[in-house]
């Protein structure tokens, strides 16, 4: 990083030495003689290093710019997301009364935003229960910031054979005591708090981990080997300050003041390769092998140059080196949702047929899809190539210009964009 010069050197920077010119003649004499009162105020100011030298130095010059990457001012986090996947077959928990396990391959995640902290399995975490008890799933747990309490989903499992008993509220209270205990004594159990306007949340979750470190084994539980946690994921939700448009080529994506959209980053790695990567966010998010960005909004609107919109995007993906893939769509003119971009071409040159354009505007579209690389008109001024260039132009530049959104990362260099 190039850093500004040092308060002594800038302060006895000597003033260049006027030049004589040719005869005895000054130049700031001839300059004098064609210019009016402020021209010559201006010309007779001494030169910036010199007024340096009596004034106090630059801000700048005292107090480097932290280099940190920051939230982008043009977005509020409203919330951040993470995921992964473990084994099925896999015993947590095992006594004389109860077996936790997982009976398939089982989904984890978990989600921060200012009203509180969720946790949910899909499939939900299996409890074996001891009869006449009926056994019972796990689908969620979390923290309600307004209170401060701990909440967990429990649900029994109906069936024959499957015990008569519920013990639902008995298996929540557990839970529930397990995370007052990790949360006791930080902000997180205090009614109100808010992780977006925590400025010490490193110390918070340290605090956690180091309460969940104290507590019992649990006994009877298989480890999870590092290499058997995969398909990594992390997300923010967001909301643009101020409005968002990227044009170019005919099309592009508009995103007005107060519209949210989520990102989702998907990996195909395992947590042994993130651990072997260090605690660099940043290697961690390479080592993930991380293949994809989506993009999901109600607020993501395809517009051609001129602004006028064509359809609301739902969700878009972004491949490696920032190819765009469109998902689902809803055309704006009344002939209903699609999915893919042959889909939204093809509906395009309806709306234009509907539109006073004729037959023409919907063969067009027709063959823009069946032609491939050609590159026929869809409605007057847009064709195939114009929508696949905005659109991808525009997503990449949204990625980009809020490259720092999802904490810990650089979207554009995780992605090459």
């Amino acid at each position: 990083m190039k850093l500004v010069k040092d308060k002594e050197a800038t302060a006895n920077q000597i003033a260049p030495q006027p030049v004589v010119e040719k005869g005895g003649q000054h130049p700031m004499k001839s300059a004098l003689r064609g210019t009016d009162f402020a021209g010559g105020e201006a010309l007779l100011k001494p030169p910036a290093a010199v007024q340096q030298k009596a004034g106090p130095a630059p801000a700048a010059a005292t107090a480097p710019k932290d280099s940190a990457p920051q939230l982008p001012d043009n977005v509020d986090l409203q919330a951040v997301r993470m995921g992964f996947q473990i084994p099925g077959n896999k015993t947590f928990a095992e006594n004389w009364k109860y077996s936790a396990r997982t009976k398939s391959p089982t989904h984890i995640g978990m989600e921060v935003t200012p009203a509180g902290l969720s946790l949910w399995t899909s499939p939900g975490l299996y409890f074996d229960v001891q009869w006449p008890a009926q056994n019972m799933n796990m689908y969620g747990a979390g923290v309600d910031f307004k209170t401060g309490k701990p909440h967990a989903d429990f649900r029994v499992v109906p069936g024959l054979g499957e015990g008569f008993l519920d013990y639902t509220a008995t298996g929540a209270k557990t839970v529930t005591d397990l995370l007052a205990k990790a949360i006791a004594g930080t902000p997180m159990a205090q009614p109100g708090y808010n992780p977006m306007a925590d400025k010490n949340i490193t110390q918070t979750l340290a605090k956690i981990k180091a309460n969940f470190d104290k507590m019992p084994v649990v006994a009877g539980g298989e480890k999870v080997a590092p290499k058997e946690v995969s398909k990594p994921s992390i997300g923010a939700t967001l909301a643009m300050k101020t409005p968002f448009l990227k044009t170019g080529g005919g099309a592009g994506v508009s995103i007005p003041g107060g519209g949210t959209f989520d990102v989702n980053i998907q990996g195909s790695g395992d947590l042994g390769s993130i651990l072997a990567a260090g605690g660099a966010p940043q290697a961690a998010a390479m080592a993930a092998g991380i293949d994809s960005i989506s993009v999901r909004s109600g607020s993501m609107t395809l517009v051609r140059e001129n602004g006028k919109p064509i359809a609301k995007l739902n969700d878009v993906t972004v491949r490696r080196g920032g190819a765009v893939t469109l998902g689902s769509f809803e055309l704006l003119g009344g002939l209903g949702a699609g999915a893919g971009l042959e889909s939204l071409i093809r509906l395009v040159g309806i709306l234009a047929a509907t539109q006073g354009q004729g037959i023409g505007g919907a063969m067009a579209a027709d063959n823009a899809i069946r032609n491939g690389g050609a590159d026929a008109q869809i409605v007057k001024g847009l064709s195939r190539s114009m929508i696949e260039s905005g659109l991808s132009d525009a997503v990449r530049s949204l990625l980009t210009e809020n490259r720092n959104a999802v904490p810990g990362m650089d979207l554009a260099l995780v992605f090459g964009l």
